[in-house]
């Protein structure tokens, strides 16, 4: 693992200041929510393990509705489904606007009309983005406003350097991992017919171990903790679930949506 040199640092931090200030996931935290029509579109579809992820950039999404429990998410699911993460896609569009696709195996259908063996694409509200392929969204706006603190001969590194952006209580997806989706249809759907998270981290439950589902968000939650308390992760305690309770929680709010 190499060293993050004091250059890499401040680009980081400038990217950081941008990303808060100036882009960031849509905001009205509604499901099929609007967001700019982009004439630029990239995947990012370089592999970024062993590259520094200089910071994480936290967002808030400001949902209209709050679904607090699972009967309630599922009531207002149009799909729910216990999938596996086959493929991430990092996506990122025109003014620094990321987010992430991932395809989705179906390991068991539960309301939806899908079948097991089907594959879905789940749109998420969070990225891996490099300096340059954040400078590349903008056409040269933002590397002249970072330009003036970095030489020219410094951006050659701004496509090894990536900064994370995920909202503070979710978890980022991983090839292989494993969770129930509670989904509503995304805003593009009508072109790739991509779900999205009814409530983002509120509406999923990943399988922290073998047959014990957790909410993300709560996850999330105490993934910062140990952090706080010196690494210590000793008491945590989660709600957890088998994938038996969690149908048997669902009940008939798991019948198709009429």
């Amino acid at each position: 693992m190499r060293k993050i040199n004091n250059i890499e640092k401040m680009i980081g931090v400038l990217l950081v200041c941008m990303l808060s200030g100036g882009c960031g996931f849509a905001g009205n935290g509604e499901i099929g929510q609007e967001k700019k029509e982009a004439s630029f579109a990239k995947e990012i579809t370089d592999t970024v393990e062993g590259e520094p992820i200089i910071s994480v950039v936290y967002t808030t999404n400001d949902f209209a509705v709050s679904y607090p429990d699972i009967p309630s998410l599922a009531e207002h699911s149009e799909v729910i489904v216990y999938g596996e993460v086959e493929q991430i896609h990092y996506m990122v569009e025109e003014n620094g606007y990321c987010y992430t696709k991932e395809e989705v195996r179906i390991l068991k259908p539960i309301k939806g009309g899908y079948k097991e063996g089907d594959r879905i694409l789940v749109s998420k509200e969070q990225g891996l983005i490099s300096v340059q392929e954040y400078l590349d969204s903008f056409p040269g706006a933002a590397e002249e406003e970072m330009s003036p603190a970095i030489s020219a001969s410094d951006f050659n590194r701004a496509d090894h350097i990536y900064v994370e952006k995920r909202g503070r209580n979710d978890i980022m997806s991983k090839k292989g991992q494993k969770g129930i989706y509670f989904l509503g249809k995304s805003s593009s759907y009508d072109t790739d017919q991509s779900y999205c998270r009814l409530t983002e981290e509120e509406a999923e439950y990943i399988e922290y171990r073998e047959n014990e589902f957790v909410q993300t968000a709560e996850l999330g939650m105490a993934e910062q903790l140990p952090a706080a308390a010196g690494g210590d992760e000793e008491g945590l305690t989660f709600s957890v679930y088998s994938l038996e309770e969690m149908i048997e929680t669902i009940g008939n709010a798991a019948e198709p949506m009429t």
